[in-house]
This record gives structure tokens, C-alpha cells and sequence, in this order.
């Protein structure tokens, strides 16, 4: 197993990534800590080994817009498969699943939907800020 998920088990932290002696580590769910370092620094995770406990296409477009090294998820949608295939990032994961739901458990994630027919990673980039931002808009309506 690799050192980034262990410490992601180990700490029940749902996001890990690590470089040498640099640590990452977050509790925030969905796409969150990546955006939030990503809005600050787009390379921010770059030759980082990431592990996760859930990566659908949403956060696979992120990370490989970041250029990580390595990504290990327990949970991974068929559709980030297929763009972490797309741009050859190595990867590992112990359940794949058509696609991420949403919280509600009453479809998508509204992540990965918004990205569903996009290739590009940088629109990408730009569709999950607006998304996000959108989502966070009407929660705080």
C-alpha cells in the first residue's frame, strides 16, 4: 500500500497528499481540498502522491490539471477512470462505481455532472469554480 493512502486510513482523513517531507492532509468532503489549495496555486499537488476516498471525474480533472505522480482511491467513478486513462496518470483504487452520487443519494454529484462533457482541463477548471461557487450561492440562500 502506499504511504499517502496508509495515512489516509490510518487518520480517517479523506484527502492526503504527499511529496518528500511535504503533508497534506484535509476532512473536507467532495472536491474541496483540492479546489481550495488548487484557487491558490493550480500546481499546488504537482509529483504529489494523492490518495482519496472518493474521486470522481470532477476531482480526476483536478489533479491531473495539478500534475500529481500517483492518485490511490477507495471509491472511483467510471468516468474518472476514463480521463485518468485519457492523460496516462497512474492510478489505483479498490471499488469502481458508474458514477459519484450526490449527498442526497438521489443521483450525481453535481460535480461530476458539470463536467461530464467536458475534455479540456482547464475548462474544466473554469466549470467547477462556477459550479462550485453556484452550489454555495443557493446554500446560502
Amino acid at each position: 500500500m502506499n504511504k499517502a493512502l496508509d495515512i489516509l486510513k490510518q487518520n480517517h482523513y479523506t484527502f492526503v497528499a504527499i511529496k518528500g517531507d511535504f503533508e497534506y492532509h484535509s476532512i473536507l468532503n467532495g472536491i474541496a481540498p483540492i479546489m481550495n489549495q488548487m484557487n491558490e496555486d493550480v500546481f499546488f499537488f504537482k509529483d504529489c502522491e494523492v490518495a482519496d476516498k472518493v474521486i470522481g471525474k470532477s476531482a480526476a480533472m483536478l489533479l491531473i490539471k495539478s500534475q500529481i505522480k500517483h492518485l490511490d482511491a477507495i471509491l472511483i467513478s467510471e468516468h474518472a477512470i476514463k480521463v485518468l486513462d485519457k492523460y496516462q496518470v497512474s492510478y489505483t483504487y479498490q471499488e469502481v462505481v458508474p458514477y459519484i452520487i450526490n449527498r442526497t443519494k438521489e443521483g450525481m454529484c453535481p460535480m461530476e455532472k458539470s463536467v461530464l462533457d467536458i475534455e479540456d482541463l482547464d475548462k474544466g477548471f473554469e466549470k467547477l469554480n462556477a459550479t462550485l461557487t453556484s452550489l454555495r450561492k443557493n446554500m446560502n440562500k
